[in-house]
């Protein structure tokens, strides 16, 4: 056969491989170890990006010395999950463990290291692990927000204050595991407030383990930094370094400034419900690449007015009430808004008749001005389609 004829019938296979989901893909490709034959990429990043958000306190020690394989911890944590009542998401990750578990591509991966720290009075809510991929190369795994109003607010004050405690807690946790595994390279990730740990470590790692140890960072549709804390990183140096993927629909990737071409990625639901990495489609070894919607350019452009625009003590004390609030009305996690959203909906308009009515005035002037950055945003996108259409 000849060379020609064999390439259109390889592009034609390409074309028609299936689309799935994380799932699918530890499902298809499990099989594969790690090697210049199958080499880690995109996918692999946000797989390894979840194993943070497992229940790793009673299973991971905090030592880097002290190791336990995926395989391992697939069979300690799902004999316990099993008579458990799961949530959604802890249902999803025990899925994925089941699958990883008997994967030749993660089960031998060992996980070492696992911090966590959390207070109330900080706003602080933070946890990462350290995942061995090989003897060459170590995965550091920022946990995300997780289900509190604690780790919400959290992300918000990246706007308020741009520096967030668990910044300080990143940078103190790779600089132990990088000295502990002494000759390996290093890949940050983490998915939501995760992926902004990874990018700002990244940025502030010193130049000696920037140039010689650190090999790649991952953001995924994680929220950016205010304008001036962005400005002190070495951004200029690691951008073929990083990799930043947010779904079409993108909230919370699209929070403030990020000095990485973000890349969209198709998904299956909508809004902030795609922040779910679980719904991001998959073809062969890769995301399904898509277009930004006008809401995540809106977002972008009306986070960066409110945060920089308006006093810094106006936005605090009204997020302030807004989350005190907010847990008065449903406690500690925010599981229940997503789970009903058309009732919490209902809650918030009412109990809102309570709130400050400075905060009331600040909540209604960024409605204004977000509806106002919208309209402009969809009419320029459609003047731009419209322009297009007539050129063909």
């Amino acid at each position: 056969m000849r060379k020609k004829e064999a390439k259109n019938i390889k592009v034609i296979k390409e074309k028609k491989e299936k689309v799935t989901d994380l799932f699918g893909y530890v499902k298809s490709q499990g099989c594969n170890k790690i090697s210049s034959h199958h080499p880690f990429n995109n996918v692999d990043a946000v797989v390894l990006c979840r194993i943070s958000y497992f229940p790793l306190e009673s299973y991971v020690q905090s030592r880097f010395d002290k190791h336990i394989s995926v395989h391992e911890l697939g069979i300690r944590m799902l004999k316990i999950a099993n008579g458990e009542k799961l949530g959604t998401y802890e249902k999803k990750d025990m899925d994925l463990l089941k699958i990883m578990m008997r994967s030749p591509r993660y089960m031998n991966m060992s996980i070492c290291g696992f911090h966590s720290h959390f207070s109330l009075r900080k706003a602080e809510q933070f946890a990462a692990c350290t995942i061995i991929v090989n003897p060459k190369v170590a995965f550091v795994s920022f946990r995300g927000t997780d289900a509190t109003f604690n780790g919400w607010k959290e992300d918000f004050d990246l706007g308020v204050l741009g520096s967030i405690p668990s910044h300080n807690d990143a940078m103190k946790y790779v600089k132990e595991s990088m000295n502990h595994f002494q000759g390996k390279g290093f890949i940050f990730g983490g998915h939501s407030k995760g992926g902004n740990l990874a990018s700002y470590v990244a940025l502030n790692l010193p130049k000696s383990l920037r140039e010689e140890r650190f090999i790649k960072a991952y953001i995924i549709d994680g929220p950016g930094f205010r304008k001036d804390i962005l400005l002190k990183g070495e951004f200029e140096s690691i951008q073929d370094k990083v990799v930043s993927l947010a779904p079409n629909q993108s909230v919370v990737g699209m929070i403030l400034y990020s000095p990485f071409p973000v890349q969209p990625v198709d998904s299956k639901g909508l809004l902030v419900f795609q922040h779910d990495v679980y719904l991001w489609k998959i073809q062969g070894t890769d995301f399904v690449r898509g277009n930004f919607d006008p809401i995540s350019y809106t977002i972008k452009r009306w986070t960066i007015s409110i945060f920089e625009d308006m006093q810094v003590d106006e936005i605090k004390t009204t997020l302030d009430v807004i989350f005190d609030f907010l847990q008065g009305l449903y406690g500690d996690t925010v599981s229940d808004i997503f789970a009903h959203p058309w009732r919490s909906l209902f809650f918030f308009v009412s109990g809102m008749k309570g709130i400050d009515e400075n905060a009331k005035t600040i909540l209604k002037k960024s409605g204004k001005l977000f509806m106002s950055y919208y309209r402009s945003i969809n009419n320029s996108l459609d003047g731009a389609k419209k322009l297009l259409k007539a050129s063909k």
